[in-house]
């Protein structure tokens, strides 16, 4: 098992956020994800040709999809109960989760329409969550007492990633680099983490205790939700671990961005006033 050292990163709080590419919240273009004949849509990841990919609820069944080329494509790990598509890279490799009939979560790579199960050994439960141009995958694993564990999947080999002193530990991207962007649970809260070279970057959206990192591109900006502590709310936020600028899709009482790509784009899913999901793309 590695060890790694940790640095906690102080930030402030800005509305508009230079060398960040969305200038503001205000300069962002929304645009609305549903898959036809959902009754839920969620977005999860972007890559830099544009396609998205995430999950659809309809006739009570959660699905796979990918949208490309304004065309939505549907995929279900043959068997599953319920299929979630959570990561995409550049060459089309599309990486997720799904349950089978006995209640058990299961990793899946998707490379050229072939399937492939990912199941970290021991574990009760695996999510594989992201993957990078070289194939390399991150994600996190349930072990049999309950505690979570992160995993990267290179060249076939599992390596296990643990914050220090984390309760738990959930890795949710990669990008070209190698550099992994998660969050983690400790004695004092959620905390979003960036994996560089052995070392994790520990940081918070400023003022909250609580805070998710989703994704990451090859400039390492990253994107993901906190909890505000006045209106006790999830919002969105995207920053390059010095500034932050809020992430909120104006039709949504929620916001959470969870995929970005090397142009900025970000997409994520809101709730409206009703409680429906929506996946939305943010561009500029």
């Amino acid at each position: 098992m590695r060890k790694h050292n940790v640095t906690k990163i102080h930030a402030v709080l800005v509305i508009v956020l230079l060398g960040f590419g969305l200038a503001s919240a205000a300069a962002a273009t929304y645009t609305p994800i549903t898959v036809p004949g959902s009754v839920s849509t969620q977005a999860r990841a972007i890559n830099n040709i544009g396609q998205i990919v995430g999950s659809y609820i309809a006739a009570s069944q959660t699905h796979g999809y990918l949208l490309s080329g304004g065309q939505y494509t549907t995929i279900d790990f043959p068997g599953a109960n319920s299929t979630t598509i959570s990561g995409i890279n550049d060459a089309g490799d599309m990486v997720g989760f799904y349950t089978d009939s006995s209640g058990v979560t299961h990793g899946f790579l998707d490379h050229a329409g072939a399937l492939t199960a990912i199941d970290v050994p021991e574990a009760a439960d695996t999510i594989a969550y992201g993957v990078n141009r070289a194939g390399q995958i991150v994600g996190f694993y349930i072990g049999q007492t309950g505690e979570f564990r992160g995993f990267e999947l290179s060249g076939g080999k599992y390596t296990h990633l643990d914050a220090p002193n984390a309760i738990q530990t959930q890795p949710y991207g990669i990008n070209t680099s190698g550099d992994i962007i998660g969050t983690f649970t400790d004695a004092t809260g959620q905390h979003g983490f960036l994996l560089h070279d052995g070392s994790y970057q520990a940081f918070n959206v400023p003022g909250t205790t609580s805070t998710g990192a989703v994704a990451i591109n090859d400039q390492n900006h990253v994107v993901g939700s906190y909890v505000n502590p006045k209106l006790q709310q999830l919002q969105g936020y995207g920053s390059n671990l010095v500034k932050f600028i809020k992430v909120t899709d104006p039709n949504g009482t929620m916001t959470g961005p969870t995929g970005i790509n090397n142009s900025d784009t970000i997409v994520g899913t809101f709730i409206d006033s009703e409680g429906t999901e929506t996946g939305f793309v943010a561009t500029r």
